[in-house]
C-alpha cells in the first residue's frame, strides 16, 4: 500500500477536529451498488454530473465534460467526433466500463465505447465511479465505471448553438404526462467543419456530424410497479487523417450508427425490489479510405435481473443475474468465432452499524470463450463524524480478451487469458464548514496485460506479457471563497509504470489539475476553468528507444450564462482563451536527411474557439 503523503496527512488532520453540516446539495448515485445511495455514503470515489452542470459549463461534447474530472485524462486525435483515448487512474480506454442507463455498450472488437460519438444533448446525468467494480458489472470495470443516464426532460426546451469552425447544433427535449403514462423525447443535430487534425500529411478539414434521437415511455401500473421502453440512437460521420495513408489523400471517413433499445419492469413489494431489463444495442462503424471500405459491427443482447431486500433500515442485501450475447458476425473481417455468451451472477450487501459501514460483493462470470472468473469487492468505512467518513477498500477486476485479440485474421491469439487487476484504496469524504472534500490514495496491480509483440517468427500479435502498477492520489475540494465565488478544485497524481521494464506508461501525465471558479450576479453568471496537464511520454519512440517526451500545458476556458427570463437563457463559452499551442498526442517523428530527429508531428488540438447558445423553455 501507498504511504500517506504530507498532503494527505494535512487533510486528515483538518477533519479530525472540526466538521459541521455540509451545505452541499445531496446527490444520489445508482452506479456503485445498483441501489439508490447518497453520494457521500458510497465507499468509493464517485462524481455525479447533473444536466444543470452540463448546461452551466457550456461544454459541447462528453470529452470536454469528462476531462474536467479528477483522475481522468483524455487524449484526442483531433476535434469533435475523433478518437479520444480515455485514461482513468492510468488505465487505458478498455479498462473503463461505459454504461448507458446501467447497461453495457461499446465495441466487442475494440473492447471499449467511443465516448466522442455519444451526443451530449442526449445525456441527463453522468455518474463516474473510480476503482474496480467488476464484482457488480463483470469484465472491463477495472479502472472504473462511467454510467450515462439518458435525458429525462421535465419541461420542453429548444436550443440553438453556433460556434467556431462552422459549428452548428440544434436540439429539442420534451416530456408528456397523462395519468399513469409518461413520455420523454430528445432530438439533436450537430455539425462542424472541425480543422485539419494531423500535422505533416493530408491537409484538409476533418468535419463531423451527429444526429441523435431519444424516446422513453413509462407506464405506472400501480404505485409500486411500472413498465418502460426506451430507445437512444445516434448516427453520423467523421472525416479523419491517417499517418499510414498517402500524403495528399482526402478520402478518410468513418460512418457510425449506434443504437440502444431497452424494455423493463420494476416493482417494489414491501421491503423487496425487483428490476427486469432486456436490452439490444448496436455499435456499427463503416470506414472508407483510399484502401477500400470495411465495416465493424457489434450487436449485443442482454437479459438482466437486479434485486435487493431491505432486511433492516440499515442493512440491504442485493444481487443480480446477467446474460449477455455479443455478435460481430456482420463485420467485414471473418472471425473464427463471432459470438460470445457470458453469464454473470453476483450477490452483495450494504450494512451500516452505528459509525461503521460495510460494502461487500462477490461475482461469478462464465464466458464461453475463455472460461470462468470470480471477482470480489470489500470496503469498510468509519464515520468519525456525521459528515466525515474514512474508507478502506480492496477490489479485484478483469478484462476479457476482445474478438480482435482472440480471432482477428492473421494475428489473433485464441490462447489469451483475461487481464486481471488487484486494487487497494484508502479514502476520506468530509464536510468542513462549507467545504466538501474527497481524498483517495490507491494502488492497482495489473497482471497478464495484453500487448502486441513479435513472436519468434517475427510475426506481430497480442500476448499476455505485461504487468503494470498504477499508484496515486486524488484530491477534490468544493467550497465557497470570498465574495461568494464558488470553487471546485481537483488534483490527481498517478505513477503508472510497466513492471517489466520500469518505464512509465505512454500518454499518462503524472500530475493533472482542474480548477473551476464561478460567480453569480443575479441573473448573470461567469465561470472560469483552468486545466493543467503535466509532462508525459508519447507513443513515438526516439532512435535510442526512449519515448518522445510531451510538454506540460495549461488551458483556460471561460463560460457565461444570462437568464433573460424564466423561459429564455443565453450562454457563451470560449475554449483555450489564450490560444495556447500544445500537443496532446504525437503521431510520428520528423527526421532530416541524416535520419536525425528534428521534431514530432502531432494530432492538432483546437485553437481558441467560441460557442454561443440560446435556450428557450416552453
Amino acid at each position: 500500500m501507498l504511504k500517506i503523503s504530507a498532503l494527505s496527512a494535512a487533510v486528515l488532520a483538518a477533519v479530525s477536529f472540526h466538521t459541521s453540516a455540509t451545505q452541499e446539495i445531496e446527490r444520489i448515485t445508482v452506479t456503485a451498488n445498483k441501489i439508490e445511495q447518497s453520494q457521500k455514503d458510497v465507499l468509493a470515489s464517485v462524481s455525479v454530473i447533473e444536466r444543470t452542470d452540463i448546461e452551466r459549463s457550456g461544454a459541447r461534447d462528453l470529452v470536454t465534460l469528462l476531462s474536467q474530472q479528477a483522475g481522468i485524462q483524455i487524449n484526442s486525435n483531433g476535434g469533435f467526433g475523433h478518437n479520444a483515448g480515455l485514461t482513468l487512474r492510468g488505465g487505458s480506454s478498455k479498462h473503463t466500463l461505459v454504461l448507458i442507463d446501467g447497461n453495457r455498450v461499446g465495441s466487442a472488437t475494440l473492447g471499449y465505447k467511443s465516448i466522442a460519438k455519444v451526443p451530449l444533448q442526449s445525456i441527463e446525468r453522468v455518474e463516474i465511479l473510480k476503482g474496480s467494480r467488476a464484482a457488480i458489472y463483470g469484465s472491463d470495470a477495472m479502472a472504473g465505471v462511467i454510467n450515462i443516464i439518458t435525458r429525462r426532460a421535465e419541461h420542453t426546451t429548444a436550443d440553438m448553438t453556433l460556434g467556431s469552425n462552422s459549428y452548428r447544433n440544434a436540439q429539442v427535449a420534451t416530456s408528456f404526462k397523462s395519468d399513469a403514462l409518461t413520455v420523454l423525447a430528445n432530438l439533436g443535430y450537430e455539425e462542424t467543419d472541425n480543422f485539419d487534425v494531423l500535422q505533416g500529411t493530408q491537409p484538409d478539414t476533418d468535419g463531423h456530424d451527429n444526429t441523435s434521437l431519444g424516446l422513453r415511455a413509462e407506464y405506472q401500473i400501480t404505485s409500486e410497479s411500472k413498465v418502460f421502453a426506451a430507445f437512444q440512437g445516434s448516427e453520423g460521420d467523421t472525416n479523419y487523417d491517417s499517418r499510414f495513408g498517402s500524403s495528399n489523400a482526402t478520402v478518410f471517413q468513418s460512418k457510425f450508427d449506434n443504437q440502444f433499445l431497452s424494455i423493463g419492469f420494476e416493482t417494489q413489494q414491501g421491503n423487496v425490489s425487483h428490476a427486469f431489463t432486456a436490452t439490444k444495442s448496436q455499435d456499427e462503424s463503416v470506414d472508407v479510405n483510399e484502401f477500400g471500405a470495411s465495416k465493424t459491427v457489434t450487436k449485443r443482447n442482454i437479459l438482466n435481473y437486479d434485486g435487493h431486500i431491505d432486511v433492516q433500515e440499515n442493512w440491504v442485501v442485493l444481487g443480480g443475474i446477467n446474460a449477455t450475447e455479443d455478435d460481430v458476425s456482420e463485420s467485414t473481417s471473418t472471425y473464427v468465432q463471432s459470438k460470445r455468451d457470458t453469464l454473470g451472477v453476483f450477490v452483495g450487501t450494504v450494512y451500516e452499524y452505528d459509525q461503521a459501514l460495510v460494502e461487500a460483493t462477490v461475482r461469478y462470470d462464465d464466458d464461453d470463450q475463455f472460461g470462468s472468473e470470480v471477482t470480489h469487492s470489500l470496503a469498510v468505512g468509519y464515520k468519525v463524524h456525521r459528515d466525515a467518513t474514512f474508507r478502506l477498500a480492496h477490489n479485484t477486476g478483469y478484462k476479457a480478451p476482445t474478438f480482435n485479440d482472440l480471432y482477428f485474421p492473421s494475428s489473433g491469439n485464441p490462447a489469451l487469458s483475461p487481464e486481471e487487476s488487484d486494487n487497494f484504496e484508502l479514502g476520506l469524504k468530509a464536510s468542513v464548514a462549507d467545504t466538501v472534500i474527497d481524498f483517495a490514495i490507491y494502488q492497482t496491480d495489473y497482471t497478464n496485460k495484453i500487448v502486441w509483440r513479435q513472436d519468434t517468427n517475427g510475426n506481430w500479435g497480442p500476448d499476455n506479457v505485461e504487468n503494470a502498477q498504477h499508484s496515486g492520489l486524488e484530491l477534490s475540494i468544493s467550497n465557497t471563497l470570498m465574495f461568494g465565488i464558488e470553487s471546485n478544485f481537483n488534483y490527481a497524481f498517478v505513477n503508472a509504470k510497466d513492471n517489466t521494464n520500469g518505464k512509465p506508461l505512454p500518454q499518462v501525465a503524472k500530475s493533472t489539475a482542474n480548477w473551476q471558479l464561478a460567480k453569480q450576479w443575479d441573473d448573470f453568471e461567469v465561470i472560469t476553468e483552468l486545466q493543467f496537464r503535466g509532462e508525459r511520454d508519447s507513443t513515438a519512440s526516439l532512435p535510442t528507444g526512449e519515448a518522445y517526451r510531451l510538454d506540460s500545458y495549461t488551458l483556460v476556458n471561460l463560460a457565461a450564462n444570462y437568464d433573460f427570463s424564466d423561459a429564455v437563457k443565453l450562454s457563451a463559452r470560449i475554449e483555450n482563451l489564450f490560444d495556447k499551442e500544445y500537443g496532446a498526442v504525437a503521431s510520428s517523428l520528423v527526421k532530416n536527411e541524416q535520419s536525425e530527429v528534428t521534431g514530432v508531428n502531432y494530432y492538432n488540438t483546437p485553437e481558441r474557439r467560441f460557442f454561443v447558445n440560446l435556450q428557450y423553455r416552453f
